[in-house]
């Protein structure tokens, strides 16, 4: 189908600029605005200067390359990676895959797409990925079952990566485009054998997350309007994207590893990483709980996910 896209509804924002703390403000008066500094808090000093913007969907476009580059710039976290390929993958394929900016002429804050890791398979960004991901699935004794999805016909590596601010809403709305677009690709694209490369039976999500080292012991789920908290045992894991959550928990599989090259202080929020597999029957079931929860936190006032 043809796209072109925009912004689904109204996804307002207030954001912050107070020497480029790049918070986010909340008005009493629309559901669509929320409240947040850079560590999570709900309150944003009284001198802030607030401007008015508004976050719009796009197709992938050669004028995105530097500004993918940049924002996927920590992908591998510092491995060899190949990303001038891997950003100009992203962007060739237009049939499957939204950018998110403030802006046509902006660069972009936010970047979706799913690819088909078959199709792909001689792309050196993805044999990067594959063999580095490997070894962390070897650490946790999901190898096999790792290499199995990644060979399995209809895999494809979910990407996404956006501002560490980017409110909470922008989630459904992002997700259910991409997996409209994979659905209309299915019958849209020119020739049978595109049509089949997104005929797509499982997800590989490489995410990021982090760890609180001082978060509740006790099982219990807290929130902030940016991540969710949740504690199944040790320390608290903080979803920095809310769809996160609940793909893990869907998944067939998931582990997660601490990124080593980056160093924080022992009792600061740790940042780790996150691998789950999710079979693609699951997938609305994510899609559902990551609906009911950010219209919970809409219609409380925006304290809850």
């Amino acid at each position: 189908m043809g796209k072109g896209k925009k912004r689904p509804g109204s996804l307002k924002n207030h954001l912050a600029d107070d020497d480029k703390q790049n918070s986010i403000d909340k008005s009493q008066d629309s559901s669509d605005e929320i409240s947040m500094d850079d560590e999570g808090e709900e309150e944003i000093p009284d001198d802030v200067e607030k401007i008015n913007v508004d976050f719009e969907f796009f197709d992938p476009k050669e004028v995105d390359f530097h500004g993918l580059k940049a924002l996927l710039g920590h992908y591998l976290d510092g491995e060899p990676f190949e990303l001038s390929d891997f950003a100009d993958a992203i962007i060739a394929q237009k049939t499957v895959g939204t950018v998110l900016k403030t802006g046509e002429d902006e660069d972009p804050i936010g970047v979706v797409t799913a690819l088909n890791v078959g199709r792909y398979s001689g792309l050196k960004p993805l044999q990067q990925l594959f063999e580095y991901l490997k070894q962390k699935a070897s650490e946790h004794g999901l190898a096999d079952q790792y290499a199995k999805a990644w060979e399995a016909k209809g895999t494809a590596l979910l990407v996404t990566e956006r501002l560490i601010n980017a409110p909470p809403e922008l989630g459904p709305p992002l997700m259910q485009a991409l997996f409209d677009e994979i659905s209309w690709a299915t019958e849209d694209e020119p020739t049978q054998e595109l049509r089949d490369s997104f005929s797509l039976s499982r997800y590989l999500i490489f995410t990021r997350v982090y760890v609180d080292p001082s978060g509740p012991q006790d099982g219990a789920a807290t929130s902030n309007a940016r991540s969710k908290k949740l504690k199944p045992a040790g320390p608290t894991t903080v979803y920095i994207r809310p769809e996160d959550e609940f793909f893990q928990q869907q998944a067939e599989w998931s582990f997660s590893y601490r990124i080593e090259s980056k160093q924080v202080g022992k009792d600061e929020l740790q940042p780790w990483r996150l691998v789950m597999l999710v079979e693609a029957g699951a997938v609305p079931r994510a899609l559902e709980g990551l609906n009911a929860a950010i219209s919970g936190m809409a219609s409380s006032g925006g304290g809850q996910l």
